[in-house]
């Protein structure tokens, strides 16, 4: 009983102890903030950010110095409906600058916040999407970037707004179709690369990645300018793009998926790129494969093999329902053959992460959101943040979706380790969260410290908790 006494104490200390970084009090007397969402903006040059509050009818943006203090917030009306999402943006001084798209990703607006003057302002852009399709969008030094794809070339074209909103900077990396071929060396279009919209994913894998975002068949990564994109819509193999957003030059890849014998239903198959290195998994009803490669040399680092009578030996904790957040056992999915079974009607996955040296890995698939998922998130006007709050909607799809999946941790040189996995910054910001009435989240990333935000309707104001990675 002490002993339990003890534990409870500790945890309740814990929380208790949850250092509050700063809080947002509404300074307006004939309003409240009632924010629907949430997202935060770092100017990469002095250290400042913006914390912007989109509420539907009523707008609010507050900017901060680097430590933390106030220094000007502006309030905007309801924004233009036209409108639906926040795609990118650049900084100049104190004015806040984003491109915002319509539904068909073909028209653009821009609205500025400018700080300094107070004030605000919305207009449409002359500049369209014809015969193109988004694929991304990189907001990097007072740039953004958008990534499209051509629908008649084998191009992908990069349009560079740096102030210039109406005619932005356009460059088309062009790829020799003669590399793209199925397994029977049957050339296919370029486009059949990317042909389904709704699988193309942009990831963040410096963080924790949930198994919807990794189960989309399409991602695009990014560092600074580096752009790295996969397609896994070839079930044979993987195809990696490799290009710059600002220099010339470009690379095509491919890695072959591991081979299944002609038994069983037709696998799945998708990866996952981390520090140079494709994590590739496979699986039908009767096996599931998972090969890591070296992109340096293609070389295979290490392979894992499972079939439906077997074990699982490559995995540190029973096969595992996530949702919202915190892992439970699935009490029916007790077996090898269970778990291949009812990956037959999810869309497979695979995500890593790094634990210092070590990697942690998520294999499985995702459940359909229920309609009443706390991940639907959507501000007055059907208004969403879209491109620029990245990790906050990481940290959302990661905290709400379910999935059933296992999990492994791997050394330094990619093989098996055994051991208690420990919690990533994802799940303890979860574990803090899920003590507190939610409503409009987010989550910004500055001097490798995360910041989560919540709003209270009791107080009308916002506050921010940081966490160290």
């Amino acid at each position: 009983m002490k002993k339990l006494l003890f534990l409870f104490l500790l945890l309740t200390g814990f929380v208790n102890a949850q250092q509050e970084a700063f809080t947002i009090k509404n300074p307006y007397r004939d309003t409240e903030l009632k924010p629907k969402e949430t997202f935060v903006i770092e100017d990469e040059k002095t250290g400042n950010f913006a914390v912007f509050m989109i509420a539907g009818l009523t707008n609010y943006a507050f900017l901060y110095d680097k430590d933390f203090n106030k220094l000007k917030h502006i309030k905007s009306p309801k924004l233009p409906g036209k409108y639906k999402s926040f795609q990118g943006y650049t900084i100049k001084d104190n004015t806040y600058s984003f491109l915002m798209n319509t539904s068909n990703n073909r028209s653009y607006g821009v609205i500025t916040f400018d700080f300094e003057k107070g004030s605000y302002e919305t207009y449409e852009s002359a500049f369209k999407l014809k015969k193109e399709r988004l694929l991304s969008v990189v907001s990097y030094k007072n740039t953004c970037y958008l990534i499209t794809i051509s629908k008649k070339e084998n191009e992908i074209i990069i349009y560079s707004f740096n102030e210039n909103w109406d005619e932005p900077n356009r460059r088309a990396v062009v790829f020799d179709d003669d590399y793209f071929k199925d397994a029977t060396n049957k050339k296919f279009d370029f486009n059949e690369l990317f042909y389904d919209k709704f699988q193309i994913q942009t990831i963040r894998n410096e963080n924790p990645i949930s198994i919807k975002e990794a189960s989309r068949r399409i991602k695009i990564y990014n560092k600074k300018t580096d752009v790295q994109i996969i397609s896994n819509n070839f079930k044979e193999k993987t195809f990696i793009l490799d290009f710059n957003l600002v220099n010339e030059g470009q690379k095509v890849s491919s890695i072959e998926m591991p081979v299944f014998e002609k038994e069983g239903y037709v696998p799945e198959s998708n990866s996952f790129l981390i520090d140079n290195k494709i994590f590739q998994v496979r699986a039908n009803n009767l096996k599931l494969a998972f090969n890591i490669v070296d992109l340096n040399n293609g070389e295979v680092i290490n392979q894992f093999n499972v079939r439906k009578e077997d074990s699982i030996n490559f995995i540190n904790s029973p096969i595992i329902q996530k949702k919202t957040g915190i892992f439970e056992g699935e009490r029916n999915i007790n077996s090898t053959t269970a778990f291949l079974r009812k990956l037959q009607v999810m869309d497979l996955g695979i995500s890593v992460y790094k634990d210092e040296n070590n990697y942690v890995f998520h294999i499985g698939g995702y459940y359909e959101d229920e309609p009443n998922s706390s991940l639907v998130v959507v501000s007055g006007g059907n208004f969403t943040v879209g491109f620029v709050a990245g990790l906050a909607t990481s940290f959302l799809t990661y905290n709400y979706s379910k999935s059933l999946m296992i999990e492994g941790l791997l050394d330094e040189n990619l093989k098996h380790q055994d051991g208690r996995i420990k919690e990533n910054v994802f799940e303890r910001i979860s574990n803090f969260s899920s003590r507190r009435k939610l409503k409009a989240e987010t989550l910004f990333n500055k001097d490798e410290t995360f910041y989560w935000g919540n709003y209270s309707s009791k107080y009308d104001h916002y506050s921010f908790f940081s966490f160290r990675n």
